[in-house]
């Protein structure tokens, strides 16, 4: 047929150009056809590199001997338009028999020494003609009828009718976006983007400055000074923006999505902080203005300015209610946090700043009460009325501190007033001394609760090497290694603990399935595209086709040979052992599978039964995506039927490149490395150590033949 779907994989490019002054290029490729114009395929970015190795694939649905292939390499810069580094074409009729070698790219700025490999295979071709005895299932050999929508189509050949299935899928999405999201509302900011969580943590410094200064106005020889000029700027200007991002940022309906239309934004901002941002931000421009606008010359400039110092302090004191926002800002840098000991620590550094706040703003009080009699008051009486700031201000903290503490202080009250605040204060230091000790006491214990169980296992693991006058060697080695393991497993939370997962709608929870098997099941190929072309697909396989993590302990038999394979399998952590009988071979061969890797894949494509066994060599997590499935959830999506069709046929291409008898459990790129049990050598890291355990382990699995 003159229309045919290829597999496509860009290897790598060698001799690029070095676009950036710094470093090195940050290059990527992109691959377009010229038969399906709007379609792109863009490879990940490798970071300082001029000889790039991406081994990206993807399946190309529709090609004719007429189009061509064009690639372009770019180098990422960050905040600016790529650069290009080079250009290259394919003719279709250099690519219809089949391509692998290198491609000089154009406009590299070196005269085109810089080259592009790809490897080009044409799919399907010869399927239904040959008599190999791998034999995919008929979903994959011939297009289902149900795909088959139009009466145009159903004279077309199998490759086109893909071809349309794939570009009115594309037509549509990108309509749909466009109906959905009007270009102004990307203006519009997530609430969890990076800028978003900036500026809050930003707020959460002018806030505390604002918590510091505020009480400090009861000294006036504060006013007028530059410090006190470069705050107000700062603060107002901080607030004012603040107000124009609150109308610019999304925000999470209690449903769990993400509302990011303005004027629903617009709406809930009126209902909320609106009529208290604005009033107080206008107040602080108004006396702003009309203190600029105050000469030198104006009759009335004493009375007005002391006018203007009365009506500042007063707005002032109004931002007092911006307090109500530290609880979100907290809550903001609380979500960022996912260690117990960093939770812990901001628990007790806040505790920490809110009595050194609490003391502050006393200490400020204490001195406006003495100030206030000029004759009776204690500023009179111990001499500080024309002292400098600093030393009334240390003399008010000491008095402050001495009500919490043993300390003690030379300010004695000699007022009735000054009474009343000092029994006042003494009375809020017992309240807040006694809660500060119980916090920290219910801190400390649930630190001891948490760390118990670890310390004594330690213990008991020392104890035991020194009775059994293990070597010292090999003692620390072990050591080391529990630790490493023990770190690992402390790391991650299993979803079963989490009882707040229950709560989840069922949207939400679907989503959430998504984002936390898409990063494994896009390590394959066919899984990535399906992710960039059909995310509903890729969610509702998340959500209904896998087992989700499934552990397996040390020595743990994953499956046997010779039994029904119902699942592919993707390994999140630990590693596994792979045994069978090479064709051609009297002794068996035991290979390592790592993490980040996948086997029996042949069990999406074809009936298929496992020619090995597989055992766990450490603590596993396996996620299991179930065949049966995944036919079904195809069969209800057009757009991605080609993708899986033609990962289908690069299988049995590759089945039958390799030799039929070599096909195994495992990835043909993994067969192709011979990862027998490697020979003893020191190692010196954690990593390294656990590595070199698990392959020791490979000769220490028993085996049943």
């Amino acid at each position: 047929s003159s229309v045919m779907p290829l597999c496509v994989t860009i290897e790598g490019a060698t001799n690029l150009r070095n676009a950036d002054f710094w470093s090195k290029s940050d290059p990527y490729v992109i691959c377009e056809s010229s038969g399906l114009v709007g379609m792109r395929f863009q490879s990940h970015v490798i970071m300082d590199d001029l000889n790039p190795v991406w081994n990206y694939k993807f399946m190309l649905p529709r090609f004719v001997i007429d189009d061509e292939l064009s690639f372009t390499v770019l180098d990422e810069v960050y905040g600016k338009q790529p650069e290009v580094l080079g250009r290259a074409r394919l003719e279709g009729a250099a690519i219809v028999a089949g391509f692998a070698g290198k491609v000089p790219l154009e406009d590299d700025g070196q005269g085109g020494i810089a080259e592009l490999s790809v490897k080009i295979k044409t799919l399907g071709q010869d399927l239904e003609e040959s008599d190999s005895s791998v034999s995919l299932y008929p979903m994959w050999v011939e297009v289902e009828e149900h795909f088959r929508t139009s009466p145009t189509e159903v004279n077309n050949s199998p490759a086109e009718c893909l071809a349309l299935a794939l570009r009115q899928s594309k037509s549509n999405s990108s309509d749909s976006k466009s109906i959905d999201r009007p270009s102004f509302c990307q203006t519009v900011l997530h609430p969890d983007s990076t800028k978003r969580l900036t500026w809050d943590i930003s707020g959460l410094f002018v806030l505390l400055i604002e918590l510091i200064w505020l009480p400090m106005q009861v000294f006036d020889r504060l006013e007028g000074t530059v410090g006190a000029a470069i705050i107000n700027w700062t603060t107002l200007l901080y607030w004012t923006w603040d107000i124009v991002l609150s109308c610019s940022t999304g925000y999470y309906t209690p449903f769990g999505s993400v509302e990011m239309r303005r004027r629903a934004i617009l709406l809930r901002y009126v209902k909320t902080w609106f009529f208290f941002d604005v009033p107080v931000v206008a107040v602080d421009w108004t006396v702003k203005m009309a203190d600029l606008g105050q000469t030198a010359a104006d009759s009335a400039g004493v009375a007005r300015s002391a006018k203007i110092v009365r009506i500042t302090r007063v707005a002032r004191v109004m931002r007092l209610m911006r307090l109500m926002k530290l609880r979100r800002m907290l809550f903001t840098i609380q979500g960022l946090i996912d260690s117990e000991w960093m939770t812990i620590a901001l628990a007790v550094v806040k505790n920490l700043a809110t009595i050194v706040l609490i003391n502050h703003c006393l200490a400020c009080i204490w001195f406006g009460v003495g100030r206030a009699d000029e004759v009776e008051g204690w500023v009179a009486k111990e001499g500080l009325g024309g002292s400098d700031v600093g030393v009334q201000y240390l003399v008010s903290l000491q008095w402050s501190l001495a009500q919490f503490t043993p300390g003690s202080s030379q300010v004695k009250p000699d007022t009735t007033i000054e009474r009343c605040v000092v029994v006042g204060v003494l009375a809020l230091g017992l309240v807040i001394a006694t809660c500060f000790i119980s916090s920290v006491t219910s801190t400390m214990n649930a630190v001891w609760t948490a760390k118990r169980y670890n310390f004594t296992q330690q213990l008991l693991l020392k104890k035991f090497l020194n009775q059994n006058q293990v070597p010292r060697d090999l003692a620390c080695r072990i050591n080391h290694y529990v630790d490493f393991v023990a770190e690992l497993r402390h790391k991650r939370v299993h979803a079963s603990k989490v009882d707040y997962l229950s709560f989840l709608s069922g949207p939400l929870y679907i989503e959430l399935q998504a984002e936390l098997y898409k990063p494994t099941l896009c390590a394959h190929p066919c899984f990535g595209q399906i992710h960039l072309y059909s995310k509903p697909m890729m969610h509702e396989i998340c959500a209904a086709a896998l087992n989700g993590h499934e552990n397996y302990a040390k020595n743990d038999l994953i499956f046997h040979q010779g039994a029904k394979a119902k699942n592919m399998l993707f390994l999140k952590c630990g590693s596994l052992a792979y045994r069978f009988l090479p064709a051609g071979c009297l002794r068996p061969k035991t290979l390592k599978l790592g993490a980040g890797n996948w086997c029996t894949e042949a069990v999406l494509w074809m009936p298929w039964d496992h020619v090995g066994t597989m055992k766990a060599i450490s603590e596993v997590d396996v996620i299991s995506v179930k065949a049966s499935k995944l036919h079904e959830i195809t069969r209800s999506y057009r757009e991605a039927y080609p993708i899986l069709r033609g990962y289908a046929f690069d299988f049995w291409q590759e089945a039958r490149e390799h030799g039929e008898g070599s096909l195994t459990d495992l990835p043909f790129a993994q067969m192709e490395l011979d990862l027998e049990v490697k020979s003893q050598q020191v190692y010196y890291t954690s990593e390294e150590e656990l590595k070199h355990a698990e392959d020791v382990q490979l000769s220490l699995v028993q085996w049943d033949d």
